[in-house]
């Protein structure tokens, strides 16, 4: 570039940088002019007090803390509670959460009927009286046509447990899975 046209376009450039500024200077002036939102004296801190860690007289902070069961015999002698649900039934859907699962069927014979219940990856299992389903290993109390009925023992505190009713109804294959 010659020597005139770099001055030329620095002109043209540098002239877009002047015009009127009353509408900035108005804004900063109304900014300065109100006060900041709060001029009192800031909230003081609660005192902390460091704890002292001694590696040889306790557990490690690092590592879960024992968890803490309580027997049947322990919750014998209390009046009213009851101890944690007997028994483990080995069945597949013992550990599914109940909200998961979803009926779509019945099957019967002379002695029997179960209920068709699949879970959310889509496989599906027979369920029948007497059988644990569920987090809470609630135990199958009856099948019906369209529903299926539970009773959970769940952990209440300190060890005792209360049973709560759940149920299970039958979804039709065209509704949509929520």
């Amino acid at each position: 570039m010659s020597g005139g046209r770099w001055w030329l376009w620095a002109g043209l450039l540098l002239s877009g940088c002047q015009g009127d500024t009353g509408d900035l200077q108005r804004y900063l002036d109304q900014v300065h002019a109100n006060p900041p939102p709060y001029q009192g004296r800031p909230r003081s801190l609660p005192h902390f007090e460091p704890a002292r860690y001694d590696p040889g007289a306790g557990r490690s902070p690092f590592m879960a803390a024992p968890m803490v069961t309580t027997s049947a015999a322990q919750t014998a002698d209390r009046p009213g509670c009851l101890g944690p649900p007997a028994g483990v039934s080995g069945h597949p859907l013992q550990g599914v959460a109940l909200d998961s699962l979803v009926m779509r069927g019945t099957l019967s014979d002379r002695h029997n009927r179960w209920a068709l219940l699949e879970t959310a990856d889509g496989l599906v299992h027979r369920v029948r009286k007497g059988d644990l389903v569920g987090i809470f290993a609630g135990r199958v109390v009856a099948v019906h046509g369209d529903r299926v009925e539970l009773v959970e023992r769940v952990e209440q505190g300190l060890g005792c447990y209360v049973e709560r009713q759940a149920r299970i109804v039958l979804v039709s294959q065209d509704k949509e899975r929520l």
